[in-house]
């Protein structure tokens, strides 16, 4: 039989296709390995956590959801997955790396920078997004009744300030916070007469301590006057400093940015 160089060839390259076909089979199973998110699309996420983090060795992998849940599953194609109890799901693996359970649910996979992003609400729900800032405030996050160890900041202005022994050294005229709202100083005026010639003097916020009671020996307590059918305080009845007037008066004034 004579050798046929074409037909040499055509036979080598079949043989290097049979080759290469099982390798490329194997390179195919997907990688699943990673931090999920649920997509509550078409249904609303049913499992007890909102994300999911995936383990994989070959065939093998370990679902562990964020709330403390393990589930183990395997690859049962290259585009079909399975968990085990207790979620005793079957997926589907899509093109995009997300996985569509077979309880309604969608797991897509998060990159690096997706990550970094705060969750954003479920379409539906009011949500509000301060500018400058990633904090996205959704409908739960919302204050709808002032606790009992809250206070009005506003309600602090005008608050009498006495000293140790009880004497009035000055009264609140304002609350200096940083940028994260912590309180940092307490403005003192100290001094004056209906407000001119007051000496202002910033107090660190932890060198002050307030005071619900009424000083008992002041007429009609505190700052304000209070009428038993008012309820509860949303501000101190005064504040204590240790310090004398003097002293107030001797320290450097405070000056506000205009």
């Amino acid at each position: 039989m004579l050798e046929n160089p074409s037909f040499i060839s055509l036979i080598a390259a079949l043989s290097a296709l049979a080759l290469v076909g099982p390798a490329q089979a194997q390179l195919s199973e997907p990688n699943l390995s990673g931090t999920y998110r649920c997509q509550p699309q078409p249904s609303s996420c049913k499992w007890q956590g909102q994300t999911l983090t995936i383990s994989q060795s070959g065939p093998t992998i370990e679902l562990d959801i964020n709330k403390g849940e393990f589930a183990e599953g395997k690859l049962t194609s290259n585009i079909t997955v399975s968990a085990g109890p207790p979620y005793n799901a079957d997926g589907r693996i899509m093109p995009d790396h997300s996985i569509e359970w077979s309880n309604g649910t969608k797991w897509l996979k998060q990159s690096s920078a997706a990550l970094a992003e705060p969750p954003q609400p479920n379409a539906g729900s009011a949500a509000t997004t301060v500018a400058g800032t990633v904090a996205t405030i959704t409908t739960t996050n919302w204050m709808t009744q002032e606790a009992a160890d809250q206070w009005r900041t506003s309600k602090l202005i005008g608050v009498n300030v006495y000293n140790n022994a009880s004497e009035k050294i000055g009264d609140v005229s304002e609350l200096i916070t940083d940028r994260d709202g912590k309180l940092a100083a307490v403005v003192i005026g100290v001094g004056g007469f209906l407000g001119l010639g007051e000496h202002d003097v910033a107090i660190p916020y932890g060198q002050i301590s307030w005071v619900d009671q009424p000083n008992p020996t002041t007429t009609g307590g505190g700052s304000r006057s209070l009428r038993s059918s008012e309820g509860p305080r949303s501000y101190p009845d005064h504040a204590v400093l240790n310090m004398t007037k003097d002293q107030l008066k001797a320290a450097p004034a405070f000056k506000f940015s205009r």
